[in-house]
């Protein structure tokens, strides 16, 4: 195989380990935010039951 292919190749498998790592890296803060917005929607509604609550309370 010439030198100037196996160097193609090479940095093909580099640019190719480096977008798997970049892909993992994004997959982890993906699912990150997932867990904030989960969280979030959450507290939001536990907010809009005390909410309800108070204006049950305050009639």
């Amino acid at each position: 195989m010439p030198a100037a292919l196996r160097g193609y190749i090479a940095e093909l498998e580099l640019q190719a380990r480096l977008m798997s790592e970049r892909a993992a890296v994004l997959s982890s803060k993906f699912h990150e935010a997932q867990e904030a917005l989960d969280a979030a929607t959450l507290a939001l509604a536990v907010a809009r039951d005390e909410i309800a609550k108070l204006k049950v309370e305050k009639q």
